[in-house]
């Protein structure tokens, strides 16, 4: 029905059972991007590396030749969440640099980028496009909620979080968005 599906694999390479669950799926399902950690992106096209439930562990490794590859060997648009995020279709290739370690803090904030990658997609037929505009709008907000809070701790950062995620203006974005187009 020309609905793209985002896909989240998580805690690929946690357990034999996630890893192939999530390559069926992508056997299966025409997928227009896959996010996840670099562990999951890695496990996935079948490179090791390490991982611990369902959180990334360091992969180690340059994450943009990996999210190359895997865009390549999926033949989708790779998303590579982290410290700095990765987006490739295996021939254009963005890092964005917004966004906060107290993201780390807050169950869940994964599948929400996930859900909001999606958002975008919906009104952005370009994947690649859509999901560096939603990881900067996303990054952004996550800042802004950092800023606010302070060092109040985890709950006061979500909850104002999602008000920063509603409340974020194309300005802001404008303003505080990094992101940069990278050799592939």
């Amino acid at each position: 029905h020309g609905v793209p599906v985002i896909f989240d694999p998580v805690g690929a390479g946690a357990t034999a059972y996630r890893t192939n669950t999530a390559r069926a799926i992508l056997n299966e399902v025409k997928v227009a991007a896959i996010r996840g950690n670099a562990a999951e992106i890695a496990n996935v096209i079948g490179r090791v590396a390490a991982i611990k439930g369902v959180d990334g562990m360091d992969g180690g490794g340059d994450i943009v030749e990996l999210a190359n590859t895997a865009a390549r060997v999926l033949n989708t648009v790779v998303v590579i969440t982290g410290k700095d995020d990765v987006v490739s279709d295996g021939a254009t290739t963005y890092v964005v640099h917004n966004g906060t370690a107290a993201l780390t803090l807050v169950t869940g904030t994964g599948c929400l980028l996930s859900a909001v990658i999606g958002a975008f997609a919906a009104v952005e037929h370009d994947i690649v496009k859509a999901s560096v505009a939603a990881l900067v709008t996303y990054g952004v907000a996550a800042e802004r909620a950092e800023h606010k809070v302070g060092d109040q701790g985890p709950g006061s950062f979500q909850i104002e979080f999602l008000n920063q995620l509603y409340h974020v203006s194309a300005a802001a974005i404008e303003r505080y968005g990094s992101f940069e187009q990278v050799l592939a």
